[in-house]
């Protein structure tokens, strides 16, 4: 396994900007010379990425690294659900269950997050908390059932609860 490069070595190269996120070659890839003083990176699943001495490190992980002076410990999760969006105010540390906490529900699910119609016409509400799958209860309404979804979800995951809008 190859040792990441320190933050000194990346400031070397790149230029961050905390206020708008970008960052900027300092020194191109010998072979993009013209590079010089341009946004860095490229889109690969909707995350920035750069590519240093051959190998593709995130956007906000490089920000990350060059705001606090190590790579993150854990994952790095964006606010606001933009991908792209690496202004610092915007990245904070996340273990796995958080970073999933912060996430809208799955496209094409036509319920609220967390929530699931039962044939009764009920809804019942669930959430996954340390890999265990807890049932919150049965609701007459998919609103109740999303309210008590709410509840857990920010009395487990704080500021990491997502609530679909």
């Amino acid at each position: 396994m190859r040792i990441k490069p320190t933050r000194d070595q990346v400031a070397e190269i790149l230029e961050y900007d905390p206020v708008t996120g970008v960052l900027t070659w300092r020194v191109p890839p010998r072979t993009h010379p013209r590079l010089l003083n341009q946004p860095a990176g490229s889109i690969a699943r909707g995350y920035l990425t750069v590519k240093i001495d051959g190998r593709r490190y995130r956007g906000h992980h490089i920000a990350w690294l060059l705001t606090h002076g190590e790579w993150p410990s854990q994952e790095v999760d964006h606010r606001n659900l933009q991908r792209l969006d690496n202004r610092i105010v915007n990245l904070r540390l996340a273990s796995p269950a958080q970073n999933q906490a912060n996430k809208v529900r799955r496209l094409g699910k036509k319920t609220a997050k967390g929530v699931r119609p039962l044939i009764s016409g009920n809804f019942s509400a669930r959430i996954r908390v340390k890999g265990v799958l807890l049932s919150l209860g049965v609701f007459p309404s998919e609103q109740e059932a999303s309210d008590a979804y709410m509840i857990a979800a920010l009395h487990h995951y704080g500021e990491f609860a997502r609530q679909d809008k």
